[in-house]
């Protein structure tokens, strides 16, 4: 959903997309594989299927499917988390408890 937030925040700590041409836009997981759509990513242009493609349309879809969300480390871990910009909106694992390995 399109963030409708009106005072000033910081996008990468928002649950919602800022970027209206989608770049950031996260759809439900269930509806898509974490595979990048190769229509979307050879062309840097919309796929023409929209959300009806099964396949990720961007770098934020892909790491925030459950198949990859904190699968890794992020890559302020272990001795600068507090620099992660995302905080605890990052989609890499910030301690061994947040490892997710499938």
């Amino acid at each position: 959903m399109h963030c409708t937030i009106e005072i000033p925040h910081n996008p990468k700590k928002c649950l919602f997309y800022h970027d209206l041409k989608l770049k950031d836009r996260r759809r439900v997981p269930t509806t898509y594989s974490s595979d990048m759509c190769p229509v979307a990513n050879a062309n840097r242009s919309p796929c023409p299927l929209g959300d009806s493609c099964h396949m990720a349309h961007n770098r934020i879809e892909d790491f925030y499917h459950p198949e990859k969300y904190k699968s890794k480390y992020c890559q302020h871990y272990p001795d600068k988390i507090a620099q992660c910009e995302y905080g605890e909106h990052c989609a890499f694992a910030h301690s061994s408890a947040e490892l997710s390995i499938t």
